[in-house]
């Protein structure tokens, strides 16, 4: 069989760098030209899932900043030059760098929307346990400090 792939097949995964950075350019030039509000010192966008989740909106920006740099980082590597392995090596790690901010992101996305469809459950106070319950205090609910803050689990949890 052949390994090659059709010449139809690779002229769509050349387009694919394209038209992520098609989208990261629309994507940034929208939110450019939106209204912003301050809040807590962080400028967001007069929208109201952003306005009530500032962290969301951050995230995001920081996906489409790390789609752009994969993006263009496979544009670049369609030159073979003397650097391609350098190139290849920047495109790996903005690939896991775009992965890891889109897990963040679904990761905050899901946390909110668990907290809108279970408004009187406290995440915080399923364990018992001490060392269980300051394991997700700690690490889980300071890295999305806006479903639970720490003044606030501390005064709760006592």
């Amino acid at each position: 069989m052949d390994s090659e792939a059709h010449p139809a097949d690779q002229e769509s995964l050349n387009k694919f760098p394209e038209f992520i950075l098609g989208f990261c350019i629309s994507i940034a030039s929208i939110v450019w030209f939106l209204p912003y509000e301050n809040i807590d010192g962080n400028l967001v966008p007069d929208l109201k899932i952003f306005v009530e989740h500032p962290n969301l909106f951050h995230a995001l920006i920081t996906a489409v900043i790390m789609s752009f740099s994969g993006a263009s980082g496979a544009l670049l590597i369609r030159n073979f030059s003397g650097h391609v392995t350098a190139w290849r090596c920047y495109f790996g790690i903005s690939m896991v760098s775009v992965a890891s901010t889109l897990l963040i992101l679904s990761c905050t996305v899901f946390l909110e929307i668990f907290r809108m469809f279970s408004s009187g459950f406290k995440l915080w106070q399923l364990n018992e346990d001490e060392a269980d319950s300051f394991f997700v205090r700690s690490y889980v609910f300071q890295v999305f400090g806006k479903i639970c803050p720490a003044s606030q689990e501390i005064s709760e949890v006592t």
